[in-house]
């Protein structure tokens, strides 16, 4: 008889727990058929819209972010503007430029990018640690700077980026001043006239120079390329450099003691703010008038 109960209380035992056991099985399967769908499961998850490739300007843009995010850089955001290269007659196409803007020649240009603006002060000095430039606001552009300082700025630049970045040539600036080559004689517009909405020089600039993007963008989306400050390009300069260019992506190594710097500056007459005026930058001084432009 006892032998009897321990068998019942047993089975009665194993009966209950079988019956906790297939309560519990509905709510797990039903927690699983309702858990959000896994990428990793081997599943084939569809978006809710069609993915679109980047153009080349949109991955280039997207590449310097991530850079920037992954190095912690925290640096002032710019934009770089894809430049589409070819070919275009180089030089002073209106006949009315110096004897350095001739004669006027066929140069092609590969394709690259370049800042929509000047480099600014809040970037430099970002960058670099330490102020050159005596007037100072964040998007004024930064001038006043020594040879050194452009190398080791674009240095620590492309440190925190892996951006390559550098400055244009002199080719790529006029090419890119000029829409792609066409015959302007300004940044922007081809009409004297027109010119104070594009550029600040000599007749509306109150001899002080401006934050960027004030004026209208070239059709590039460039700001500022005749007027403000000029722009220092790779080149060293070279007067009868023209004569002997090559064709192909000029670019003049050959050390002399002058830079090219092009599109004029704020103290400069329209004559002096053309695309394709030339004139030379003394590293031995320190320029207000002189800031930068970045290329890749």
């Amino acid at each position: 008889m006892h032998r009897g109960v321990n068998v019942y209380i047993k089975t009665l035992f194993f009966a209950v727990l079988l019956l906790n056991l297939l309560a519990v099985v509905p709510v797990f399967a039903a927690a699983v058929t309702n858990a959000p769908p896994n990428d990793e499961d081997g599943e084939d998850v569809k978006p809710d819209k069609p993915q679109r490739r980047l153009s080349k300007k949109d991955q280039a843009l997207m590449d310097i972010e991530k850079n920037r995010v992954k190095n912690k850089s925290e640096l002032p955001l710019f934009k770089m503007v894809l430049i589409k290269g070819g070919c275009f007659e180089m030089g002073d196409f209106a006949g009315e430029g110096d004897e350095d803007e001739r004669p006027v020649h066929e140069v092609c240009v590969s394709s690259f990018l370049m800042s929509e603006t000047e480099v600014t002060q809040e970037l430099f000095e970002k960058v670099m640690g330490f102020s050159v430039s005596s007037v100072k606001a964040p998007t004024l552009p930064v001038t006043q700077f020594r040879p050194k300082d452009v190398v080791a700025f674009l240095k620590r630049l492309n440190e925190l980026t892996k951006g390559g970045y550098r400055l244009p040539s002199e080719a790529e600036w006029e090419y890119a001043a000029r829409d792609g080559g066409k015959k302007m004689r300004w940044a922007g517009t081809d009409n004297e006239d027109a010119l104070g909405d594009y550029a600040w020089f000599d007749f509306n600039s109150e001899a002080s120079y401006h934050l960027v993007k004030q004026k209208k963008p070239n059709a590039f989306g460039l700001y500022d390329m005749s007027g403000n400050v000029a722009e220092l390009c790779e080149d060293y300069l070279d007067f009868e450099y023209y004569k002997r260019s090559p064709k192909r992506d000029p670019l003049n190594e050959r050390p002399s003691p002058w830079r090219v710097v092009r599109g004029g500056s704020l103290e400069y007459d329209s004559n002096r703010v053309r695309t394709t005026f030339r004139y030379a930058y003394d590293p031995k001084l320190r320029f207000a008038t002189i800031g930068l432009r970045l290329a890749q």
